[in-house]
């Protein structure tokens, strides 16, 4: 697995699970080792550490480098030296850069199919009315709080994996993925 690819599947769960903590990055540049920490507070970045850069040109640097392991460490609370939270990057912004980094498929540009269309609430619906056979009417709260973090207008392939992910837990991921597939056929 890459070193992006790591570093954007811990930024996923701290901001999906809205936890605390610090995410410790060994990198390389050129052939110089380099060490750099993301401190994540509910979720969000609370700062980023890496050489004496502000906390958004860290973040870029940190995105050039060669990453060799990422490791996250949940913790109560955390302190640091923070010193402008308007530079701290948000944590979606951090991960659709990954997301460009990578590859993934990001279908931000394109248009919801022409049947959902019309109401940015209808995936968000579908996905719920899915699941609630299986959860019941508590589906609705889960849903909701992973459209929150992942918004369906804005990013509905990332939505309806984060939905399967979820639906995975309990299902199994040929289940959660066999109920997902008319979402995924809507949307595409």
């Amino acid at each position: 697995m890459s070193g992006h690819k790591m570093l954007y599947d811990a930024l996923s769960f701290v901001n999906y699970q809205q936890i605390t903590g610090k995410i410790y990055i060994n990198a390389r540049e050129r052939s110089l080792p380099r060490a750099a920490i993301i401190s994540v507070k509910n979720g969000e970045i609370h700062d980023v550490s890496y050489m004496q850069f502000p906390a958004d040109q860290a973040m870029s640097k940190l995105l050039t480098l060669t990453i060799n392991t990422v490791i996250f460490t949940p913790r109560k609370n955390i302190e640091t030296d923070r010193q402008d939270e308007n530079r701290t990057p948000s944590i979606i912004d951090v991960l659709e850069a990954l997301e460009t980094i990578l590859d993934i498929d990001v279908i931000e540009e394109e248009p919801l199919s022409s049947e959902l269309a019309g109401d940015r609430d209808t995936l968000q619906t579908a996905a719920q009315q899915l699941l609630r056979n299986f959860y019941g009417d508590g589906i609705s709260t889960k849903i909701g709080d992973i459209a929150t973090h992942c918004k369906p207008h804005h990013n509905p392939k990332r939505f309806l994996n984060e939905r399967k992910k979820f639906a995975a837990q309990f299902l199994g991921p040929d289940n959660a993925k066999k109920i997902s597939q008319p979402l995924y056929a809507k949307t595409y």
